[in-house]
């Protein structure tokens, strides 16, 4: 009887022990798992660096995203991919990669400054601008590199206003009184183009027959593009327009405008050249062609040709 009440009691306890020895192994093996996870997390991530450091991007990026597999919500493997990408130059997926990291910490400020690197180098200075505007509100530094952007997008006025902000933050300097002498005088070439696209404007109202000519129709879409300044939209437009009309010294024209702003200085003075090529008795146009071009070449810091195209321009 004793010995049977033994078993009984072995029996149960064992029932009641065997659930907690299984729960305790499970809370080991998934300690040891997580453990592995990190040790190979941190390894990879280590590797990530050294390869960089010697400037092997491409097995960096490798390495980060056996990282990233292992840890997809870690918002810095996001930004060290960016980063390899963008030595890489391939900038669309560092701006994607950068995206995604500060979409998991907003707040982080080396986010948003590598961000910032990335459309500047994609020459999107729409988005460039804004992320700048964003940083310069917690730093007062970024108002410097805002300022550029400002003139590169050819908002003058921000621009102006924002050196007078800088000459209050740290005292007048001659290179910010260079810079603003520069974006004057950008600022009055800036409302004479805008005057002479008026009569560019005018004269495309004239039509030489009932049916609304094509080429008049394009040139009015450009010029409509270039008062709103769309000049991604008006490069494609103006692109399109030439092989269609290769001939046509105001879509040249027009294109030359777009490369311009867009950054694109010797595209810029390519097709300006090519509209000189095509001009057919157009003082109006030809005066304003040469203007352009001297732009360029300023903006090249060829001054010499600046000066001569300028000198054009006069003597028309």
């Amino acid at each position: 009887m004793i010995k049977n009440r033994f078993y009984i009691v072995f029996f149960l306890f064992c029932v009641v022990s065997i659930p907690k020895l299984s729960a305790q192994n499970e809370d080991e093996n998934a300690d040891v798992t997580t453990e592995q996870v990190e040790d190979a997390f941190q390894e990879n991530f280590f590797e990530a660096m050294r390869e960089r450091a010697i400037e092997n991007y491409d097995k960096a990026i490798d390495y980060l995203k056996k990282c990233k597999e292992l840890d997809p919500e870690n918002a810095t493997v996001d930004f060290q991919l960016g980063r390899n990408y963008y030595s890489l130059k391939s900038y669309e997926q560092a701006e994607n990669y950068f995206l995604a990291a500060i979409e998991k910490d907003p707040d982080n400020r080396w986010f948003s400054e590598a961000l910032l690197d990335a459309y500047q180098a994609e020459n999107k200075t729409d988005e460039a601008i804004e992320v700048a505007e964003n940083l310069a509100q917690r730093n007062d530094a970024f108002k410097k590199t805002l300022v550029l952007l400002y003139a590169r997008s050819m908002d003058y006025d921000k621009a102006l206003k924002l050196l007078d902000e800088l000459d209050n933050l740290y005292g007048t300097s001659s290179a910010r009184e260079k810079q603003r002498m520069r974006y004057k005088a950008f600022q009055k070439h800036q409302a004479k183009m805008e005057n002479e696209i008026k009569v560019i404007e005018a004269e495309a109202d004239e039509t030489t027959s009932e049916e609304e000519n094509p080429v008049e129709q394009l040139q009015q879409e450009m010029s409509s593009l270039l008062k709103n300044k769309d000049y991604k939209k008006l490069l494609e437009t103006s692109d399109s327009a030439l092989e269609s009309y290769p001939s046509q010294s105001i879509f040249y024209f027009m294109n030359g405008v777009a490369h311009e702003n867009l950054g694109a200085y010797n595209k810029a003075i390519s097709s300006l050249e090519n509209a000189l090529s095509f001009l057919i008795d157009d003082i109006v146009l030809e005066k304003q062609i040469y203007a352009e071009l001297a732009a360029c070449h300023k903006k090249l810091g060829n001054l010499q040709k600046e000066q001569e195209y300028l000198q054009k321009a006069k003597n028309i």
